[in-house]
């Protein structure tokens, strides 16, 4: 059972004795961890072990660029997004979740990043502007 910090230890200890439940400060319920304060970085640094464990086993297979932007638009970018719906993710990690996934796409299979696509406003600029 979590109580709010407005219910007295007395009425705490009443309230699960009757009702014949365990009192705890945060639990997890399908996956989401449940507490009364404001979760932290480490508090949800499960996602970033996850889409580590995710890439590596990604990165064995051969992907097109296209399969790689796929896997990660359907699974890496939504996981934040779910956890988002329940509690307040903070911002450092989806911006993490972003690096590891732009570093997953464009890398190659020998360690080596792939090409970047730039606008073609920029491209035919002069050089002295910062076109090629």
């Amino acid at each position: 059972m979590l109580f709010g910090k407005h219910v007295g230890r007395r009425k705490r200890k009443s309230i699960a004795r009757i009702m014949g439940f365990k009192t705890v400060k945060e639990f997890n319920y399908l996956g989401i961890k449940m507490t009364l304060r404001r979760l932290s970085y480490d508090d949800f640094q499960f996602i970033i072990d996850k889409t580590m464990k995710l890439l590596s086993i990604w990165g064995s297979k051969i992907l097109s660029v296209a399969g790689k932007i796929s896997l990660v638009k359907s699974v890496l970018l939504s996981l934040p997004a779910f956890y988002g719906t329940h509690s307040l993710v903070p911002k450092r990690i989806p911006d993490e979740l972003d690096k590891i996934s732009r570093n997953f796409v464009w890398s190659k299979s020998d360690g080596s990043t792939g090409l970047y696509y730039v606008c073609w406003e920029d491209m035919y600029k002069p050089v002295s502007k910062g076109g090629r």
